[in-house]
């Protein structure tokens, strides 16, 4: 199994390791001998030491906080969350701090199983979240580009910085001050001094990389989205640029080209939608009333464009002109991707929850839904050409799904890491995948075998040129790069 994470205890004297399928184990560093074990049968999203070294609290994909007693080899559960819970500290003073992804922070007593009190942070779910050393702050990134200092001393949370256009993707505290380091998502480092209450600075730290990409049928060009709101249009042939945009002023999330008018779909990844042509000029822009929109698909007749956010909105709009035709939620939560069915009547969504739904896309409403938590997906593609669904996942596995006999038709064990894109050939009969391990596959599905290149760089998207025999790929570092199937 993959280790997923490591965590040392307060002095040294131990090191965890978790991994992707919930075992967790204790080693002596010094001698490399596996102390203790645990099977949780449960994915784990965060652990934290006890400030003594023999208790250890985590949580898990059933949203549960439980605690390991390392003297007694046991087990038991504290309580539970509605939402995921990516985030859990043990303080010096011995408090439990569990934040869920809806922005509930909970303080447990460890000793009498129970929560001393509850905090419901607003304005949108939780991406990043750090304990200062101290015990007092709790440090919140928000989806929605703000910073939440929670002071535990005061019982109160408090707006303290926002990175305007675009989103904080981590934070963290100096070990030797009350500081806060602030990170984007394309690059920008903020520096908060908490006690003076004040931005020291402000750092870019890195160029920005490559969100998304599509392919302009019939053009001979793509066009390539960065995580600065650029937008860029390169000839496909030559590999020169032809001209750069600047659409948002956050990162661009989503792009789905419109083969029958010469339009691309790109999305950022706040509320703004924007149809663009192939001069770059902005037709059409739209704030929805959203946050996060995580994926922007034409229907294969061009006419609607279907969008999902991170908060579960699928949304339905007009193609021409960005009108809203219907709204709905799904129930299971952020949506990681969608994809058409070949005549554009039905589409499907995953959910980051681990479902799988098809929508009818006339009535706007859900027809089945699939639970599929043990694979983990990630991203999705509908084969136009018969009844089958591609589906990448979290732990680098890759699925087909036959949609008539509700069953798993293949399964790959191909990447090390989470599968970033998946998408069939124009004949159905191959398909492709990318990955943040810097893999790209190619599948038979007739013969369910497949090759791998190797590209030595995390992968983020891809999409098929020139019928079945070559691919275009986005790398994370900004490189496009074009591999001969």
């Amino acid at each position: 199994d993959t280790i997923a994470k490591l965590k040392w205890s307060r002095r040294g004297k131990y090191l965890l390791g978790c991994t992707k399928r919930g075992i967790i184990n204790i080693w002596n560093p010094k001698t490399g001998r596996t102390l203790y074990r645990f099977d949780l049968n449960a994915d784990i999203y965060s652990v934290d030491w006890a400030p003594h070294t023999e208790q250890i609290v985590f949580s898990d994909s059933n949203c549960e906080v439980g605690i390991l007693d390392l003297r007694h080899v046991s087990k038991y559960i504290l309580g539970r969350h509605i939402c995921v819970i990516p985030y859990v500290f043990w303080t010096d003073n011995n408090r439990i701090i569990s934040v869920s992804w809806d922005g509930v922070v909970r303080i447990w007593d460890p000793n009498c199983r129970k929560p001393l009190y509850e905090m419901l942070i607003d304005h949108g779910p939780i991406v990043g979240a750090s304990m200062s050393r101290s015990g007092r702050y709790l440090a919140l990134a928000q989806l929605s580009s703000n910073v939440i200092l929670v002071d535990f001393r005061n019982r109160r949370a408090s707006l303290i910085f926002r990175f305007e256009g675009d989103i904080i993707c981590n934070v963290g505290w100096s070990p030797r001050s009350e500081k806060l380091l602030v990170l984007s998502h394309y690059g920008k480092l903020g520096i908060l001094n908490i006690a003076e209450n004040r931005v020291e600075n402000i750092f870019t730290t890195c160029i920005s990389p490559i969100t998304s990409l599509d392919l302009a049928l019939g053009a001979g060009c793509i066009i390539l989205g960065y995580a600065d709101g650029r937008v860029a249009l390169y000839d496909l042939s030559a590999g020169s640029l032809i001209r750069e945009e600047k659409i948002f002023e956050n990162s661009v999330s989503s792009i789905s080209f419109n083969r029958h008018k010469s339009i691309f779909a790109v999305s950022s990844g706040l509320d703004k939608i924007c149809l663009v042509d192939l001069a770059l000029r902005v037709l059409y822009s739209k704030t929805l009333p959203v946050v996060g929109i995580n994926v922007v698909r034409f229907c294969p007749t061009g006419r609607q464009i279907l969008i999902g956010t991170s908060q579960g909105d699928v949304i339905i709009l007009d193609g021409s002109n960005l009108s809203i035709i219907s709204r709905a939620s799904s129930l299971r939560g952020s949506i990681l991707d969608a994809s058409w069915n070949k005549d554009g009547s039905r589409f499907v969504i995953t959910t980051r929850s681990g479902y799988l739904e098809i929508w009818d896309a006339n009535s706007g409403k859900p027809r089945k839904t699939y639970d599929i938590r043990k694979c983990r997906i990630s991203c999705v593609d509908w084969n136009k050409k018969i009844n089958f669904i591609a589906l990448g996942t979290l732990d680098g596995r890759v699925y087909v799904w036959d949609i008539d006999r509700a069953s798993i038709y293949a399964h790959f064990d191909s990447h090390s890491y989470c599968v970033t894109d998946i998408a069939w050939s124009p004949d159905g009969a191959k398909l492709a995948s990318c990955g943040s391990d810097g893999k790209v596959i190619v599948y038979n599905l007739i013969k369910k075998t497949y090759r791998t290149k190797i590209l030595g760089q995390p992968v983020c998207s891809l999409s098929w040129i020139e019928g079945e025999r070559r691919l275009l790929c986005g790398c994370k570092n900004g490189d496009v790069v074009v591999v001969d199937v």
